[in-house]
């Protein structure tokens, strides 16, 4: 009877212990949603089907691979520049960081049509982007 009482209390425990999990996990998920503006840009509210098309892009790991990939594109390339470059090469590179640039400022619009200004601006992360 103790062994059987001692079980059950145990599997009660595992239960409790599963369901305040589940609760963490959704005020995390609250907190997340809570740092973010109501309105991004002012006049698009978290409903808004440009915001959550953001949201989907910007969670998205390819589009964070994507960007890091460019990230190091950057790097290397901007290591390979010198006033030595032929004309080829200096176009080259030109085009290359008209490319990555674009690239980048998408990501910014995106991440701060996503979260809004105030939250994008409060990592400091972000700040270097800009």
């Amino acid at each position: 009877a103790a062994a059987a009482r001692g079980a059950a209390r145990e599997a009660w425990l595992r239960g409790r212990v599963a369901q305040l999990e589940e609760q963490i996990r959704v005020l995390e998920d609250t907190r997340a949603m809570l740092r973010f503006d109501l309105h991004s840009c002012c006049v698009l509210p978290r409903a808004h089907p440009l915001r959550k098309a953001a949201a989907v892009i910007a969670g998205n790991s390819a589009f964070r691979a994507f960007i890091f990939a460019c990230i190091i594109l950057n790097i290397v390339t901007q290591s390979f520049d010198s006033p030595y470059l032929p004309d080829s090469g200096t176009k080259a590179m030109t085009f290359g960081n008209l490319v990555l640039n674009v690239v980048f400022a998408t990501e910014v619009a995106v991440m701060i049509v996503w979260q809004g200004f105030r939250a994008y601006m409060s990592d400091l992360w972000n700040r270097l982007d800009l």
